[in-house]
């Protein structure tokens, strides 16, 4: 069984550092541009059999250097408050790759691979501590 824990927490960690990686690139060499909140996406989630949550998403609109209008939902939202509509924000994107753009900020870039690193590592330790030390 540690040797499950042990290969997912590598797999896991191999993901986070790729794109970790690929952050580093985009903020040294991605295109910032002002967008704005044009909208709220309400998604209904479950958290268990008799509640359920409604969580809005950002819609975010900018316009690429190019001069093309580009608009994307952004993927973290809260249950607690509505994005501010009119809201001016920083969007970051790869030259060239406008409909891949996120928000400049610690959820748009660091969140997801911070959070996958520490499941990876913590997989790598309980994987380690049970196929190597039986415990």
């Amino acid at each position: 069984m540690g040797y499950y824990f042990l290969g997912f927490g590598l797999v896991v960690c191999s993901f986070s550092l790729w794109a970790i990686f690929n952050n580093l690139k985009l903020l040294l060499t991605g295109t910032r541009t002002q967008g704005v909140i044009v909208g709220a996406d309400e998604q209904l989630r479950r958290g268990d059999s008799r509640h359920k949550k409604v969580y809005y998403h950002p819609v975010i609109e900018f316009t690429s250097e190019e001069g093309n209008l580009f608009q994307f939902t952004f993927a973290s939202g809260s249950a607690r408050r509505r994005p501010e509509i009119g809201k001016s924000v920083t969007v970051i994107y790869q030259s060239g790759q406008p409909d891949k753009a996120t928000l400049n900020s610690f959820m748009g870039l660091w969140a997801g691979p911070l959070a996958a690193s520490f499941l990876g590592g913590a997989c790598v330790f309980g994987g380690v501590q049970i196929a190597f030390f039986g415990a």
